[in-house]
């Protein structure tokens, strides 16, 4: 009965490490998922700009050279 107890022991001491390192895993993930969008929403906010200061390149260009 007493290695029954011991190995019982052993499995739950294991367990208990497993789930502490999954919810640091999981923890960090969430954070790192929010690091994403905000970068992500980022990046689109500054190729809409991008865009927008390209075509007022345009416009300034076709505004000065008629040609174009």
């Amino acid at each position: 009965m007493s290695n029954m107890t011991s190995d019982l022991t052993t499995l739950l001491d294991e367990h208990h490490k497993i789930k502490t390192r999954l919810d640091l895993v999981n923890e960090r993930k969430a954070s790192a998922e929010k690091e994403v969008q905000r970068y992500s929403s980022e990046a689109a906010d500054l190729e809409r700009r991008a865009e927008d200061v390209a075509k007022d390149i345009v416009a300034v260009m076709k505004e000065k050279s008629p040609v174009l």
